[in-house]
């Protein structure tokens, strides 16, 4: 399908997905971010926060235009993609 020439999500996916994996499956990226010389907390700042709220949004948009192309429905397809137009971080 045309739609799915460029990648995107699989470019994107091979890029970031050992860092994602990370950071979600206590792994060492994860460990340093809680970890402090006087404490065990969250040490992420609200702009980093906002940062992956605002990926993984863009993500499962880009995610659920595939399937909205895959199963035919091209104007849902279209109204997903503007959103994640509208919301990405990237």
């Amino acid at each position: 399908m045309p739609v799915f020439d460029s990648r995107t999500l699989s470019l994107v996916k091979a890029k970031n997905w050992d860092a994602m994996c990370s950071y979600t499956h206590t792994g060492a990226l994860q460990v340093q971010r809680w970890i402090s010389s006087e404490a065990i907390e969250s040490q992420h700042s609200p702009e980093e926060i906002e940062e992956v709220l605002g990926f993984t949004s863009t993500f499962a948009l880009l995610a659920a235009n595939g399937v909205a192309a895959l199963a035919g429905n091209i104007s849902l397809a279209g109204q997903l993609l503007e959103k994640s137009r509208e919301v990405a971080s990237w």
